[in-house]
């Protein structure tokens, strides 16, 4: 707790996720030492990547394991969810909800990395595309992530614009003015199945300085009706728990939210802002 606020990071990875750097336990100690109240466990799981072999499989059990640990290690000190990021589940829907169900996850947190039968966004070559050229790839995202949201299970949709964060690393420029209605349509089925949109703070870190959405669009969710959020650091370094989550938080006060959110008891309780 800082300041009297309960901070929670419900974005985290670790060494379970295959680009993730730290122990599990080395995170759980850096979410205490630094003041993180919660922390959601969500590692990776690209399903298609799995399924084709791109990826190594995931160790949920062994996951679940250290997170059990965690818990009973930093009982009073650190509330730890048992979470997992879910990439592209509209891709193998009938092996993702099998997955799902055979672990028992707390918190489900949907991403799209990869559009089908192309490799992650973060992989492209932007230097060698026009502004125009992105712009489109980013409209034919938009449209997946709304097929996406189709999916059976979905708490909280993570880092909408992912693939921005590499565009601009590269120096490409985009108005994301025009996406205005497309991303409005996703929110609007987001709010209607009663998921969350994350605030992923990993923008600010990463050279984007913003989170991702950001902030033209986190206002846009809230002009859709949209008041559910939940706010993540995305760290796959124990360094980097608890990372600019706080900063999110200003943003979300300064758009008018007085609240974001933790799973609990297969909904969502309020933190006040």
């Amino acid at each position: 707790m800082k300041n009297g606020k309960i901070i929670a990071d419900l974005h985290t990875h670790n060494r379970y996720s295959f680009d993730g750097v730290s122990t599990a336990d080395a995170c759980f100690a850096a979410a205490a030492e630094s003041g993180v109240d919660i922390i959601a466990v969500t590692n990776h799981y690209d399903i298609d990547g799995v399924l084709d072999g791109i990826y190594d499989d995931y160790d949920a059990e062994s996951d679940h394991l250290e997170v059990m640990r965690g818990r009973e290690k930093h009982s009073g000190k650190l509330r730890i969810i048992w979470g997992i990021e879910l990439g592209q589940p509209h891709h193998c829907p009938r092996e993702a909800l099998e997955f799902l169900e055979r672990f028992g996850f707390e918190y489900v947190l949907l991403s799209m990395h990869n559009m089908r039968d192309v490799p992650d966004f973060c992989f492209w070559d932007y230097g060698k595309m026009s502004d125009s050229m992105c712009e489109y790839w980013l409209g034919k995202y938009f449209e997946q992530v709304l097929e996406m949201l189709d999916f059976p299970r979905c708490d909280a949709l993570a880092h909408l614009t992912y693939p921005y964060r590499y565009m601009k690393q590269a120096g490409r420029v985009i108005n994301f003015k025009r996406f205005r209605d497309k991303v409005a349509e996703i929110y609007k089925k987001l709010i209607a199945r009663g998921a969350a949109l994350e605030i992923n703070a990993s923008g600010y870190r990463q050279g984007l300085g913003v989170p991702m959405p950001d902030e033209e669009l986190i206002a846009l969710y809230r002009e859709c009706g949209g008041e559910l959020t939940v706010v993540g650091s995305d760290a796959h370094d124990a360094r980097d728990i608890g990372a600019c989550v706080e900063r999110a938080y200003e943003l979300l006060r300064k758009l008018g939210y007085r609240f974001t959110y933790v799973p609990a008891n297969c909904g969502f309780e309020p933190i006040k802002l």
